[in-house]
């Protein structure tokens, strides 16, 4: 399953979502595929993406295999950014 189809599900229950890669050709055919959604060029760590769309769910499909080195310090700062939202981190 590919990034676009996984905000094609999401987006039904009207949540604010933002698709991320770090190629932007697989972010140009996520766009194609579902142009209802925002997709952008970015690493998965990108923070300040993140604190500026604001998004209401962060969903890491079929990515943490290939970013266990960075993936602590990934959760420490999904951990203060859940705080700032009064959201729970699953």
């Amino acid at each position: 399953m590919r990034v676009w189809s996984y905000l094609k599900t999401v987006d039904r229950f009207e949540f604010l979502t933002l698709g991320t890669d770090i190629s932007s050709e697989a972010i140009k055919k996520a766009s194609e595929k579902n142009p209802e959604s925002v997709f952008k060029s970015a690493k998965f760590n990108d923070f300040e993406l993140i604190y500026d769309f604001n998004p209401d769910i962060i969903l890491m499909a079929e990515l943490t295999w290939y970013v266990l080195a960075e993936l602590d310090n990934f959760l420490l700062e999904l951990n203060k950014y859940a705080k700032t939202r009064k959201t729970p981190t699953f």
